[in-house]
């Protein structure tokens, strides 16, 4: 039964990566996590055989720098606000550089993580593991 549900689990992630476009692969990103969830609650697998998978933002999201227009890299909102900066443009305005050891937060700008659903910002203490990878995977300077 474990070999059958991990091949099930590859299958569905495969699918994911083939999908040709982004609703297909938010949709299918979709699935495998509830077939993840079930399998897991259901004892058939653990959580450290589940693999991660990519976190998809509401493709509705323009997220970009607002004062270069950056994108496809880390991005900052002030804390309680939705105005989004680079790294470069973050110490600009604080005049402070990035600690590499403390990239989350820069004084009152912390990391800017888009909900799936296209509803807001995940909250500082909020965000779901599996967006903490996608932000900590994007480049943080292009």
């Amino acid at each position: 039964m474990e070999k059958l549900d991990q091949l099930k689990v590859s299958v569905a992630l495969r699918n994911v990566e083939d999908a040709a476009s982004r609703d297909d692969k938010v949709s299918l990103a979709r699935q495998l996590r509830d077939l993840r969830l079930l399998m897991t609650e259901a004892g058939a697998i653990y959580p450290s055989m589940i693999c991660p998978i990519d976190y998809l933002p509401h493709k509705s999201w323009n997220y970009k720098c607002n004062d270069c227009g950056a994108n496809e890299c880390k991005l900052w909102r002030e804390y309680q606000a939705c105005n989004l900066l680079c790294a470069n443009c973050v110490e600009k305005r604080t005049k402070r550089k990035l600690d590499p050891e403390r990239l989350h937060s820069i004084e009152w700008w912390i990391a800017a993580i888009p909900d799936e659903e296209g509803n807001g910002y995940w909250g500082y203490t909020s965000v779901p593991e599996a967006g903490v990878r996608w932000w900590n995977n994007l480049p943080t300077t292009l």
